[in-house]
């Protein structure tokens, strides 16, 4: 079994479409039998994600499925899955065989449930509730099944893999809670599935009394998952065109200037972890 993963070309839907009908082809004639397709290009991602082109992904079903003869060639499409019902959406609309999920399904692994909610369907607490479950949930299997030692760097062994994830599953509460978001991260005070498991508690207990849960940044599910991070930085970002720079606030400065304006952005924002540290505030 050969399986191939690609992203669309640029310009789908016009001047690229010959360019993804030769491509889908020639793998085909190369032997692949199963084939997974991105509705992105390569350059929309990070900050320049875009939304997923559902309608390119739909061509290559038709594209495989004519080229090949075969009406029911495999088509995984990748993209745009960010809810549990987006799964049967992209199916029917695309006509592809099978959905994969990346981004939203490293923040909420429960995607594929047969009874999954939609994070919309859900108050901002059973969304609190849930997370801490999953978290807790990962650090059950890491107990009985450790990430490989060093899989995320030789410093830290298989804990930097635990701790990615659970970065990821509560972003959206470490968001608000920069302290814990720190600690988190840091190389020596959070290194073990203990200190998580502490860490966890800690975040737990930070939201046992919250009188309006509608009030927290957390609770706007439109913008403060994982999911959705880079839509806002795109928003936000200096970089208004596409290959256009922004300008730097240390243009123009000497060596030693900017090695000082840097110190001063860097305790600035120490100033503010601090000040930010604690509970939230209602």
């Amino acid at each position: 079994l050969v399986s191939v993963k690609m992203r669309i070309p640029q310009h789908v839907g016009t001047s690229g479409d010959a360019l993804l009908e030769e491509r889908v082809q020639k793998l085909i004639d190369a032997g692949v039998s199963l084939l997974t397709i991105h509705g992105r290009n390569l350059k929309e991602n990070k900050t320049n994600v875009a939304k997923c082109n559902w309608d390119a992904i739909a061509k290559v079903v038709k594209i495989a499925r004519e080229y090949s003869q075969d009406d029911n060639f495999p088509i995984i499409a990748n993209g745009g899955i960010e809810h549990p019902s987006d799964v049967q959406k992209c199916l029917d609309y695309t006509g592809a065989s099978a959905v994969m999920s990346s981004e939203a399904l490293l923040e909420n692994p429960g995607i594929f449930e047969s009874r999954a909610k939609d994070d919309m369907n859900l108050n901002p607490q059973h969304i609190f509730d849930r997370q801490i479950k999953f978290c807790h949930r990962y650090l059950d299997l890491c107990t009985l099944y450790p990430p490989v030692p060093g899989s995320l760097g030789k410093e830290g062994g298989s804990f930097n893999c635990m701790r990615s994830h659970l970065f990821k599953i509560i972003y959206r509460y470490l968001d608000e809670q920069p302290d814990l978001r720190t600690k988190l991260g840091h190389s020596t005070e959070t290194i073990s599935i203990a200190d998580a498991r502490q860490l966890i508690n800690d975040l737990e207990g930070r939201y046992t009394s919250i009188p309006n849960w509608d009030d927290l940044k957390s609770s706007n599910v439109k913008t403060s998952s994982w999911y959705r991070r880079h839509r806002d930085a795109k928003l936000n970002s200096k970089m208004r065109k596409r290959g256009q720079k922004p300008e730097s606030e240390l243009s123009g400065l000497s060596i030693a200037d900017k090695k000082a304006a840097l110190k001063r952005r860097i305790q600035k924002l120490k100033d503010q972890n601090k000040n930010q540290s604690g509970v939230i505030k209602i």
